[in-house]
């Protein structure tokens, strides 16, 4: 098994977080306001990136739920007809589930990914 990436290790993660403690405590010495850090906000800079693709990656896993609705109701209405006119039509419905659902399952699985990647930096840069 390969060593953890640099940036996964827990010293990296520990001096990333007390640098931008650091700079959000000065940033609210400077502006006059409430003189406590904001915790968010410094996760919120530590993880800007990730949280924002794993929030694509949930976007996407909700179109692809939507669209395989909208596909079986088209396909429940194929199949009432009493003569289907066009077997072609169902086969490309049955295939458009396939890919629905293809999608939605690497969205959700990569989107699980990085919130656990998220999760345990977070417990590790906070919790050291």
């Amino acid at each position: 098994m390969p060593p953890l990436e640099v940036k996964y290790g827990v010293r990296h993660l520990s001096e990333r977080f007390t640098e931008e403690w650091e700079r959000e405590e000065q940033v609210r010495k400077h502006t006059g306001g409430d003189p406590t850090p904001s915790l968010w906000r410094v996760l919120g800079r530590l993880h800007w990136m990730t949280l924002a693709v794993s929030g694509a990656l949930l976007l996407g896993n909700y179109a692809a739920v939507w669209l395989l609705s909208i596909l079986i109701e088209m396909f429940v209405t194929f199949i009432a007809e009493p003569q289907p006119k066009d077997m072609w039509y169902g086969c490309v419905l049955v295939v458009g589930f396939f890919c629905c659902s293809l999608m939605q399952t690497a969205c959700w699985h990569h989107y699980s990914a990085l919130c656990e990647i998220v999760g345990m930096s977070v417990s590790i840069s906070v919790f050291q």
